[in-house]
């Protein structure tokens, strides 16, 4: 049986240690934006809150969720303090929080994704389905996750438990594809331009249609990415932009954007992005100043200007995370990398960090 909603509750979710800055400054923003919507953001049982903190947390017991022993014996769950195992059991932990809130829907937010002003409240408060976005074949992500009751987020949860059993090299974004592919009818993706290659309709078609339903569409990955980076992180804190992912469906390479007034994002068409996956963490685009940020950021994309820049505090904690160095010492040249480091200012301090962590190894 399925539930129309009247409220929808917004939940960002942090499991497993202090929630990052960019977390915070995210949920600040969206109080911002839109006051008079309910937000809360759900957290392992045990974590620390600041005094000074302006909105709802929740708290959740993690030994109520599956332990996950199949997929802990593929994926490395000591990675980045539990990437793997956190990432898909976040999607229990949306079942949990509208457990505790059955009558209403839950619309999860992942900690780097953005709102935009014009953001399309109305389509999800009528939405029957459970809603996600795609990414390419074989991968969907909950950058943006829509569940209008329990009974469907459950079932999801279900499926996705068989699935870590069954199949345990999975992760949270091959299993939504999986669900979404066989379960049509209790699944329906949020318009995006990755979504047209699982439609049969064109560029023209898809225009047509977002622009007599909702004037606009939501970014999945691709379009954050590619104006603004990734996770510094990944890459010993360089941060590259303008690269494209061959493995997305969505080439952004052809998209002119640009900012209006009111601080929302139009493409050459004229139709809003309601959302943006801002995968390099940058706080400014989180920040009281975003507005700002983020429209230097569409000119320089826009000239392809600043494709590069470096942080040394995100170097250190990738240096400071073993077990990405010893993938990467693995997989790349470590010549090459030194040699790339030449680049940057900081130079000397980065070769002597590496020598450093080479030498304890």
């Amino acid at each position: 049986m399925q539930i129309t909603t009247k409220e929808i509750i917004s939940l960002f979710i942090h499991l497993g240690g202090v929630p990052p800055k960019h977390l915070i400054l995210n949920i600040e923003r969206f109080l911002d934006l839109f006051p008079q919507r309910r937000v809360v953001l759900l957290l392992s049982e045990g974590t620390e809150v600041s005094n000074g903190t302006k909105f709802e947390t929740a708290f959740v017991n993690e030994s109520s969720f599956p332990s996950l022993e199949e997929m802990g014996k593929v994926h490395d769950f000591s990675f980045r303090n539990g990437f793997w195992k956190n990432t898909f059991l976040r999607l229990f932990a949306i079942e949990h929080f509208q457990k505790l809130n059955p009558n209403s829907g839950v619309l999860h937010i992942e900690s780097d994704v953005i709102l935009m002003p014009s953001f399309p409240w109305d389509f999800f408060k009528d939405s029957t389905k459970l809603n996600w976005l795609r990414v390419h074949d074989g991968a969907d992500v909950a950058a943006i996750l829509y569940s209008p009751n329990e009974f469907l987020i459950s079932k999801l949860t279900r499926d996705l438990l068989s699935t870590a059993f069954a199949e345990p090299n999975t992760t949270d974004m091959s299993a939504l594809f999986k669900f979404a592919v066989s379960h049509p009818g209790d699944h329906a993706y949020l318009p995006s331009l990755t979504s047209l290659s699982s439609q049969s309709e064109n560029l023209e078609e898809f225009h047509a249609k977002v622009d007599s339903l909702l004037k606009g569409y939501f970014d999945p990955l691709a379009i954050g990415i590619w104006l603004f980076g990734q996770d510094p992180k990944n890459s010993y804190g360089v941060t590259r932009r303008y690269v494209h992912q061959t493995h997305h469906d969505l080439d952004p390479r052809s998209l002119e954007l640009r900012m209006d007034q009111n601080g929302d994002v139009l493409d050459k068409q004229g139709l809003r992005i309601f959302s943006f996956h801002i995968h390099s963490k940058n706080v400014s685009l989180f920040g009281k100043n975003w507005k700002n940020e983020m429209a230097s950021q569409l000119m320089e994309a826009n000239l392809l200007e600043k494709e590069k820049s470096f942080n040394l505090v995100k170097f250190k904690e990738a240096m400071a995370d073993r077990s990405l160095i010893s993938h990467i010492l693995i997989n790349l040249n470590r010549l090459r990398f030194l040699r790339s480091l030449k680049k940057y200012r900081h130079v000397n301090s980065l070769t002597l960090m590496l020598k450093q962590f080479l030498k304890i190894r």
